[in-house]
């Protein structure tokens, strides 16, 4: 408890108390729609609060009714995708977890440039998990072939 961070413990304590989800003060895109929620699911996950993980992934990145990167309002440049990435799976998120499978359908959906960068190949090697919920985010996305063809 004493190494979580106090706003994530509180909203936490809110969401037990009261089941709502709390957005948090900052109102910057980044923190709001990404490094909040994801710092909120990962304690969630933690402390296995029950239906705080699933809003708390609602809650993160664009909104369901976005499609493309062209009409998301909320997509963050290259250079927050590391840290968007780190604080993930710096977690020890695992393989096929609701949030790492939405991160992974969010760059799919919105940076598939980012993909083919160096820094996102390092992040794999670093981060294995990443690497396993990219290509299965792929496959239920019916962007990989499962036969063994690859990317489409």
């Amino acid at each position: 408890m004493h190494d979580d961070d106090p706003e994530h413990f509180r909203a936490m304590l809110k969401y037990i108390y009261a089941r709502k989800y709390e957005q948090p003060a900052n109102n910057l895109e980044l923190i709001k729609r990404f490094l909040y929620p994801i710092g909120l699911y990962v304690l969630a996950d933690k402390y296995a609060i029950e239906g705080l993980t699933e809003d708390a992934v609602a809650n993160m990145g664009c909104f369901s009714s976005c499609t493309s990167g062209y009409d998301c309002q909320v997509t963050p440049g290259e250079a927050h995708m590391e840290t968007v990435i780190r604080a993930t799976y710096g977690s020890g998120t695992v393989v096929g977890s609701a949030l790492g499978l939405k991160i992974s359908r969010y760059f799919l959906r919105h940076q598939k440039v980012f993909l083919k960068d160096a820094i996102f190949v390092s992040l794999v090697k670093e981060f294995p998990a990443l690497g396993a919920d990219t290509f299965l985010a792929g496959i239920k996305m019916g962007l990989m072939d499962t036969k063994g063809k690859g990317y489409r």
